[in-house]
């Protein structure tokens, strides 16, 4: 009987770990679609209403934030001046609050702090040019990391990633 409760013992202990890290694994893959829906919401928004929508890294989720990783949650927004900053008459659409402890999201050169849809549906900057760009999905310890990639267009795609780089 005890040989069998030592079995048990660490067949469990050795479940935990791997049983943790799929949650992990399902809880980020979870968080690169939520974000990638975000993206589709938001450029369906911009053809609807015929005007800029913007994706912004949001901590506080009134104002847009200048630094950090879109971990700290976004926001979806009435962009009328093209700043990509929520100014005074701006309607927010959507807000997201933070993601859980040890994921992260960091986004390339040109989606490092938002996304902006015009009135077409193209992704564009702030200086006029079209916005293509990779957010990654990462946690330290998980050997898949999610990309969500826009293309010239703005339409997002959810792709995986082995062993990249995660902040």
């Amino acid at each position: 009987m005890m040989a069998v409760v030592a079995i048990v013992a660490v067949l469990a202990a050795l479940a935990v770990p791997q049983a943790m890290d799929w949650r992990r694994q399902q809880q980020l893959q979870a968080q690169a679609r939520t974000f990638m829906h975000t993206l589709q919401w938001a450029r369906s928004q911009a053809l609807v209403l015929r005007k800029r929508v913007t994706v912004c890294i949001s901590a506080d989720g009134h104002n847009c934030a200048r630094n950090g990783g879109w971990q700290q949650g976004w926001l979806v927004f009435e962009d009328d001046n093209a700043s990509a900053a929520i100014e005074s008459g701006e309607r927010v659409l959507q807000r997201v609050g933070p993601l859980p402890e040890g994921l992260w999201g960091a986004g390339n050169s040109l989606v490092t702090r938002y996304v902006s849809y015009q009135a077409e549906g193209r992704g564009q900057t702030l200086l006029g040019a079209f916005q293509a760009g990779t957010i990654r999905w990462c946690s330290p310890n998980s050997q898949t990391h999610w990309l969500v990639v826009l293309n010239a267009l703005g339409q997002p795609r959810l792709d995986q990633e082995q062993q990249g780089a995660c902040p």
